[in-house]
């Protein structure tokens, strides 16, 4: 069953890197932060302000009653927004220290802006917030390498390397989280097959710099940590192809989906299990088998955030990538 360790886990590494974010965005000036961007909410500002307006909406859906944290639109300054952040934080965090594994599957009725009501689990609109935090992530973070700001790798990974503990992580919600990879990779790829290659490899600022290689590198990521699941630490990760057709990748990514979610059909106890992987020829890390499957997810997540930006400047309409989206597309059918 899904368990709610797995949850905190997803909402202790999303308030780690919302803090990191922070507190690199803090020795910015106000014309920084307010610098428009062709990407997102428009700014660095309006993109973390995003990520909390969301959160906190959702908060209230979650216990249908309206929140005690400002809204988003009154925080005007980067100060102000962290202190929220901090403050809805650790109210959830609490909440989230009292839920049991049966409180996952109740149901929260709700209605949008837009006026329709829809219903989900809880387990599936927390991992929506999870998620969603992760796709304007990758904005603000091409935002910040943009204003000069210094680098810091902010992936699932990069928490557990300065917080290491037993990983809690059930396979159910791996599974879930999954699904939503593969449906969303396959909403990219479906747009990317109507792009010429001009479009394809038109250089970006942003992922891997073009939408072919950004796609081609999510790809690539299953692949090589499925190498080191069954093979150990075998090769450093695999450099691009250069002119691979979108129907090629999408061949290999209904390949790589299957070959990862026959394995994860484990026992629980092997989420424990040590992993090694030699991300480049002179460093061998290890984490536990359950870590580097939580980070898979959220790294697609990033990517396809800077795939879909692409598709946007190349006069694509990018498609709808929420959690959420697929939840309920699911319940129209």
């Amino acid at each position: 069953m899904a368990r709610i360790d797995t949850i905190r886990e997803c909402f202790d590494y999303c308030d780690w890197a919302h803090e990191r974010l922070l507190a690199i965005s803090a020795d910015l000036g106000p014309q920084q932060l307010n610098q428009p961007f062709e990407m997102g909410p428009g700014s660095l500002h309006a993109t973390l302000a995003h990520i909390y307006g969301a959160e906190r909406t959702w908060l209230e859906r979650w216990h249908a009653r309206p929140s005690a944290f400002p809204r988003s639109s009154a925080l005007e300054t980067l100060a102000a927004l962290a202190t929220a952040f901090s403050a809805m934080s650790d109210a959830r965090r609490n909440e989230l220290s009292t839920a049991t594994d049966g409180d996952l599957n109740a149901t929260i009725t709700y209605t949008t802006t837009q006026g329709r009501t829809h219903t989900n689990r809880l387990r599936d609109i927390l991992l929506h917030v999870c998620n969603h935090a992760a796709h304007h992530r990758a904005q603000a973070t091409n935002m910040l390498r943009r204003l000069g700001a210094p680098y810091e790798w902010i992936d699932y990974l990069a928490m557990k390397m300065k917080h290491a503990g037993d990983p809690r992580v059930d396979l159910e919600t791996l599974r879930d989280f999954f699904r939503y990879t593969d449906w969303a990779n396959d909403r990219v790829l479906t747009a990317a097959a109507a792009l010429s290659d001009e479009q394809l490899d038109r250089p970006f600022d942003m992922g891997l710099g073009t939408l072919r290689k950004t796609l081609l590198h999510i790809r690539d990521a299953e692949c090589w940590w499925y190498g080191n699941w069954t093979n150990g630490p075998d090769r450093p990760f695999p450099k691009l192809e250069a002119q691979t057709r979108v129907a090629a990748i999408r061949e290999s990514f209904h390949q790589a989906a299957e070959q990862r979610n026959a394995y994860i059909a484990l026992g629980h106890a092997d989420m424990a299990r040590p992993v090694s992987a030699q991300p480049r020829p002179d460093r061998v890390l290890t984490f536990k088998l359950g870590e580097t499957l939580l980070q898979l997810c959220h790294h697609s997540t990033h990517h396809r955030a800077q795939a879909a930006n692409m598709l946007r400047h190349v006069g694509a309409t990018p498609p709808e990538l929420d959690y959420v989206h697929m939840l309920r597309e699911g319940q129209s059918q």
